[in-house]
């Protein structure tokens, strides 16, 4: 049995782990791919998005790069006057019909230095003069005192070699207004680029229109640049070779205003998923101020190193760690939750195994405590029933012994053979109890003449302390369970005690609120701590079965519990010094008179 109760602990034990550790690693793979879910689809949002942004801006310099460069001037087209010429060209008029946000202004640069407005021509006339003035200011302070945004030193040469002192005719420069500079936020991009690189998926574009074109027979354009100023705008370019002379044509435009609009769906996507995800652009090592900074420990989920046709200009998406929706985290606790049932079902079944196991083993422990319990008197009254029959009993004093002796085991065998038949017929609900009125003092005489005798015979003290006062209360009882009960917790501590210096059975009767109080002492070891939540276990006996001097079944205890349940009788043991102490509260019916 000591194996068996062994391996079915091990099989519980080894079952219960190995289910909580499938389900842990299931919840575990199930949030990661939860997680990675929600990434990835946050990360194709943002790509698709980028994608529109970034078809857009191609689009629109596309357009640019093939408009033909006799439009930027109007001294460049010959043979048509001025005034045809800002009726004929598109980008000549105030306000151009054409897709480019925050767009301030064309212009172009001869060799000269001459800064050539499409929409400003020598001579101002008409309503819209002011107008055309006030532009042109703009479109000459947007390169007056500023440079690019923290770009490489040779980018700032270009820049001052393409657009340094440029000149306007018949302009007075002390009109310029210099533009509020850009704000910009310092922040180690190249660090943060490495970092994320190692896990961020890493977008690359080929420069867009990365070739050069022919645009007429004598007239090469090269890809359009852009530029980041410090002034807050955007200066776009490209460089035309006509005859041989080199031409700088382009527009500018206001920073926010271009890039609000060309990022405007990503920045929606964004929006919707929170404040979570964020859009950064550097410029070297300079975040741009009209973006927000990336998100601080926050994961990278898209990266664009270089963003033609901009001069060193990076983009950084990146977004606090994805959490997973309800329905998701429904799912792994609903995983739990099985977990959780599977273990407490595969413990319930070891416990309920063990118990069967116990049981078999308190089985086999009454098998033989009854054989023994039977062999022991039978022998004893077939040994005594012998020497009286063959007159060796010897005097009237002998025999008078040998007759007490058989009485004495033939009671001890009867209440054990009741014992038995009596927690038989309750197993098979087949011994129903009949509960009759007993006054308390009934119960006083049924302690002198059921107990009291019992104790005597066994050579112990028999002490009866009766503390009622006032009239006789009742309590309904059933006569033969109640000293069932009564006979088996005396016969217990007997037993139990037998070997004590004190021998002696203290039963007391007295009235606590409205029950009947009936406890009964010995003075033996008492109750073990380990063993008193099993005390009233069917078969259960402290001792070892091989090795224990105790004589006994384990029913005895068992079925005092089982007849007090029935009668609604509160029973508790408390252990004393010495000893141990059951308690008995009944019920009281009524006073009597």
């Amino acid at each position: 049995m000591t194996n068996d109760r062994r391996w079915l602990k091990f099989g519980a034990i080894a079952a219960v782990a190995a289910t909580i550790a499938v389900s842990a690693f299931g919840g575990v793979s199930l949030y990661r791919q939860f997680k990675q879910a929600k990434s990835d689809e946050l990360a194709t949002g943002i790509r698709k998005s980028f994608q529109l942004a970034s078809e857009e801006l191609r689009l629109l310099l596309e357009q640019e790069a093939k408009r033909p460069f006799t439009e930027y001037s109007y001294s460049n087209f010959r043979g048509v006057s001025a005034e045809s010429f800002l009726k004929f060209s598109n980008i000549a008029s105030l306000e151009p019909s054409v897709r480019i946000p925050g767009l301030v202004g064309y212009f172009q640069i001869g060799s000269n230095r001459q800064l050539e407005l499409p929409f400003y021509p020598a001579v101002l006339t008409g309503p819209e003069s002011a107008g055309r003035r006030e532009k042109a200011i703009r479109v000459l302070a947007a390169f007056s005192k500023t440079e690019p945004i923290n770009i490489d030193q040779s980018v700032r040469d270009e820049f001052r070699k393409k657009f340094g002192s440029l000149w306007l005719p018949n302009f007075n420069t002390s009109d310029l207004i210099s533009p509020r500079p850009v704000l910009t936020k310092s922040v180690p991009a190249t660090k943060l680029f490495s970092k994320f690189s190692k896990s961020a998926q890493v977008e690359s574009l080929q420069d867009l229109l990365s070739t050069s074109q022919t645009l007429t027979s004598n007239a090469q354009t090269f890809p359009i640049q852009a530029i980041l100023l410090q002034s807050g705008y955007i200066v776009f370019y490209r460089t035309v070779l006509s005859e041989a002379r080199p031409i700088t044509q382009g527009f500018v435009v206001q920073q926010e205003t271009f890039l609000k609009t060309i990022f405007k769906d990503l920045e929606k996507y964004l929006l919707a998923n929170g404040d979570r995800a964020r859009l950064s652009i550097f410029i070297e090592d300079k975040a741009l101020g009209i973006f927000p900074t990336p998100v601080e420990n926050g994961d990278p989920l898209f990266q664009l190193e270089e963003f033609s046709p901009f001069h060193g200009v990076s983009l950084l998406i990146t977004a606090l760690p994805v959490g997973i929706d309800t329905i998701q985290m429904t799912t792994i606790v609903f995983l739990g939750l099985i977990s959780l049932i599977i273990s407490f079902v595969i413990a319930t079944i070891y416990r309920t195994a063990v118990r069967q196991l116990e049981l078999s083993e308190r089985q086999a422990a009454f098998v033989s405590s009854v054989s023994h319990e039977l062999r022991t008197p039978i022998t004893a009254i077939r040994m005594h029933g012998e020497l009286l029959k063959s007159g060796w009993a010897g005097d009237e004093s002998a025999k008078s012994k040998s007759y007490d002796y058989i009485l004495k085991e033939s009671e001890r065998l009867s209440r054990l053979i009741e014992n038995v038949l009596r927690y038989a017929r309750i197993g098979r609900d087949s011994d129903p109890l009949s509960l009759v009125a007993v006054t308390s003092d009934q119960v006083m005489q049924l302690f002198r003449e059921k107990i009291a005798p019992i104790v005597q015979q066994a050579d112990f003290d028999f002490e009866f302390v009766y503390k009622t006062s006032g009239p006789s209360r009742t309590v309904e009882i059933d006569r033969d369970a109640f000293t069932q009960i009564l006979i088996n917790i005396v016969d217990n501590g007997i037993k139990f005690s037998r070997t004590s210096k004190e021998k002696k059975i203290t039963a007391t009767v007295s009235f606590e609120g409205s029950t009947l109080q009936i406890s009964i002492r010995d003075r033996g070891p008492g109750i073990s701590i380990e063993n008193r939540s099993r005390v009233f276990d069917l078969f259960f006996r402290a001792e070892d079965e091989m090795t224990r001097t105790t004589p006994g079944t384990g029913i005895g205890l068992a079925l005092v519990k089982s007849l007090s349940d029935r009668m609604k009788i509160d029973l508790r043991f408390e252990n004393r010094d010495p000893g141990c102490e059951f308690l008995l509260r009944i019920p009281i019916v009524h006073a009597s008179n």
